[in-house]
């Protein structure tokens, strides 16, 4: 995810969830493709843009929207695992979130490529 889809994201999970970091983490969890995650896997797949507390609160949030749920942890040293309820009506949504982002980003790379 480049930084300005990124930045997108936030602002607008800023204003829908009161949360900037739900929406971008979503995205990337819709576009891994993975039935299953740990919130190391999403903090790699993010670049390190957010600490593991923050992923964690993001990934309870998304709990609590039933758009994933968290599976049986077996305790430490083990990392907890979610998994996506892929026919949410939430998955639509980050879809059309992430579409719009990337149209903001396309549009700012081209204005700053005229410069």
């Amino acid at each position: 995810m480049e930084d300005l889809q990124y930045e997108a994201l936030t602002k607008r999970s800023r204003v829908i969830h009161g949360q900037k970091h739900v929406l971008p983490v979503a995205v990337w969890l819709q576009e891994n493709g993975q039935a299953a995650v740990k919130a190391p896997e999403v903090g790699r797949g993010l670049q390190g843009r957010l600490q593991s507390t923050e992923i964690l609160k993001v990934l309870q949030r998304l709990c609590a929207i039933e758009a994933i749920r968290e599976l049986p942890h077996p305790g430490a040293p083990h990392p907890r695992v979610f998994e996506l309820v892929p026919d949410h009506a939430y998955w639509a949504f980050v879809v059309a979130m992430a579409t719009d982002a990337t149209h903001e980003y396309d549009r700012a790379s081209e204005s700053s490529s005229h410069l």
